[in-house]
């Protein structure tokens, strides 16, 4: 039950984001779509990655879903929150 409340959640967040955005749709919809993905489908994300190599390096290793699925609340929060207030993220890192 947890879960599909989390992902009902994830989803109304983007809805809302996606309505209240002002600044840029294409980004939007770009970091809302890998934060969805992130957190409805964490077991399928690890295991598309499962096994890749990238400069030598080979991932052997299974990543938690649960820690998958965070990493994707914290995207769509951040994207949210920058929609909802697009000035707060210029002004936390002192670039205007």
């Amino acid at each position: 039950m947890l879960l599909r409340l989390s992902r009902w959640l994830s989803l109304a967040i983007f809805v809302l984001a996606l309505v209240e955005t002002r600044h840029s749709p294409r980004a939007t919809w770009l970091s809302g779509a890998i934060a969805l993905v992130c957190i409805w489908f964490p077991a399928l994300v690890d295991d598309v990655t499962f096994g890749t190599t990238r400069a030598g390096y080979k991932i052997d290793t299974h990543s938690p879903p649960w820690l998958i699925a965070g990493c994707g609340w914290l995207l769509l929060l951040i994207q949210a929150s920058s929609s909802f207030f697009p000035g707060w993220l210029s002004r936390a890192f002192g670039v205007e």
